[in-house]
């Protein structure tokens, strides 16, 4: 793969909040290197805006994303940037054949100010 990128894996974790309940908590796995593509956008993208909890608008935006196959990343984990954002994984395409490379389908959560 040409023009790949440094990008931090996060995954969930239950832990204890000290009070005898449980918190989930999301913590650096890994560093990948890979390639993360705009998705096309469509009027149904676009319409799936949602309200966050302050009320403000909340966009969600498809990107296709490409890292080796090996590599240890599955539906829910997180993938960060170097400038901070923040890509949900939501399917992991298996490679077929010999391929090196797997895909993933990935939303980029947009809050608005």
């Amino acid at each position: 793969m040409q023009n790949q990128t440094l990008y931090k894996i996060q995954r969930i974790f239950r832990l204890s909040d000290g009070m005898g309940g449980w918190k989930k908590e999301y913590r650096k796995i890994a560093d990948e290197r890979g390639r993360i593509v705009l998705g096309a956008l469509t009027m149904r993208d676009r319409a799936r805006n949602d309200q966050d909890e302050g009320g403000r608008e909340r966009a969600e935006i498809r990107h296709v994303a490409y890292f080796r196959a090996a590599a240890d990343i599955v539906k829910s984990d997180r993938i960060v940037d170097r400038n901070g954002i923040i890509f949900e994984v939501r399917s992991r395409r298996v490679p077929g054949g010999i391929s090196r490379t797997a895909e993933f389908e990935l939303f980029e959560y947009q809050r608005g100010l």
